[in-house]
């Protein structure tokens, strides 16, 4: 068996199913459509991460200015 036969025989219909696969996965990680996509989801899930932190940030500064402020007067 030649390495074309074999390409033929094996190697083709296996190559084809793995193509296959590798689009459904980089469907659903970046396209999918009708609903959001995993990428989509995570560049949301770390926007909401940021506000928060940043929101959390801001709370503890006014606290322990506010601790500061009652510790001198």
């Amino acid at each position: 068996m030649t390495d074309k036969e074999q390409y033929e025989k094996v190697c083709k219909h296996e190559f084809n199913e793995i193509k296959v696969m590798l689009d459904k996965i980089h469907n659903r990680l970046f396209i999918d459509n009708g609903t959001e996509c995993i990428q989509s989801r995570l560049n949301y899930h770390s926007r909401v991460i940021k506000i928060i932190a940043w929101a959390l940030g801001v709370v503890c500064v006014a606290i322990i200015g506010t601790l500061v402020k009652l510790i001198i007067l």
